[in-house]
């Protein structure tokens, strides 16, 4: 939301339930949060609501549930929590 203006703006939606962990980076310039995908796969994504365009960034390919993002103190890396599960015997 622009203050000045009142504009609303939408970064994301989905059809597959809620997005969840929004977290701003330390700086405010990012914006990230976990994108719900066909249950129970998520995907962390990001913008920075600032730029022109908004362009989204998708920060994990969407192939695990990827939640609760982070950013450090000094703003270089997104920290979160991904549920995984391997078989090599496959």
């Amino acid at each position: 939301m622009n203050v000045s203006s009142g504009q609303v703006t939408e970064l994301a939606s989905s059809g597959n339930g809620e997005v969840t962990g929004l977290t701003w980076s330390p700086d405010s310039a990012w914006l990230a949060w976990s994108h719900p995908l066909p249950d129970p796969l998520r995907q962390l994504r990001m913008a920075r609501p600032a730029d022109p365009g908004q362009a989204v960034v998708e920060v994990t390919d969407g192939r695990f549930t990827d939640t609760d993002p982070v950013f450090t103190a000094d703003g270089l890396y997104l920290a979160f929590l991904s549920w995984r599960s391997f078989d090599p015997g496959v």
